[in-house]
């Protein structure tokens, strides 16, 4: 079961959304937008309580190992970032000073240990289904990050991400209940597929899906100066953006803990 830590009164503030499915991107309105193999939640959300929340995860302290957590910032290195995001100035013009301001504000919240990538400032006014794509510009629906590209089997202990929402409007971090290796256990059981192949992060979120698309996706908010830590490369995920307010994030790939 997936361990997700969130902070208190978070589960019954209306935070947390289910999808009942998913579906192939490319038999929905949006499917000039994605690859071929991609899928997206179905779209049919409904909002869940602490007590559907605890049915569906492991509900455990921020201080334990999780695979997703939820946390809040609340300072003045976060304060002078979000005016940054709110300028008119592009926040990406402004990235030297953004990232300083961003481990500033992670000071005394977040354990940073081992080796960091800072990936940056992200920014859109999009409202497709999900948010990610790759590098035509092409989006790539539900995935796994593939930073360290370790094998299937070692990616429970991979770096996790972390995302902060440093924009105007409220994001959804969406994640499936079944981890990457759990995937790949089901799919061979129903296709017989070559090492290599079972061994394709890519191949084996998307055939899991075409053969369970009733598997549930959870999206878990992040106000303005909200954030999650996650492991990215074990859960198949990715992010929404409601509305079309300017909305920017920024994010890092390390050992994350929360401190108390």
């Amino acid at each position: 079961m997936i361990r997700c830590a969130v902070p208190a009164g978070y589960a019954d503030g209306g935070n947390i959304m289910m999808s009942h499915g998913v579906v192939l991107a490319r038999e929905t309105l949006y499917k000039d937008t994605y690859l071929n193999h991609a899928f997206i939640p179905d779209g049919n959300w409904n909002q869940i309580d602490k007590i559907k929340l605890s049915q569906m995860v492991d509900l455990v302290d921020g201080m334990n190992k999780f695979e997703v957590a939820i946390f809040e910032l609340e300072n003045k290195p976060l304060n002078m970032l979000l005016s940054k995001s709110a300028s008119p100035s592009p926040i990406e013009s402004q990235c030297l000073e953004a990232e300083k301001l961003f481990f500033q504000a992670l000071n005394g919240v977040v354990s940073i240990q081992g080796e960091t990538r800072y990936l940056g400032v992200e920014t859109t006014r999009d409202s497709s289904p999900t948010i990610t794509w790759d590098n035509k510009g092409i989006r790539t629906g539900l995935h796994v990050d593939c930073w360290y590209d370790r094998p299937i089997s070692e990616r429970a202990n991979s770096e996790n991400r972390l995302c902060l929402n440093i924009g105007a409007g409220d994001r959804y971090f969406l994640f499936s209940l079944i981890p990457i290796v759990e995937m790949r256990e089901h799919v061979a059981k129903k296709m017989k597929l070559s090492e290599s192949e079972l061994e394709n992060p890519t191949n084996i979120c998307a055939y899991f899906f075409l053969h369970y698309p009733d598997t549930p996706i959870l999206a878990f908010k992040n106000k303005p100066g909200q954030g999650y830590i996650a492991s990215t490369e074990y859960l198949c995920h990715d992010g929404f953006v409601p509305g079309r307010h300017k909305n920017a994030s920024i994010s890092i790939m390390a050992n994350l803990k929360l401190l108390g």
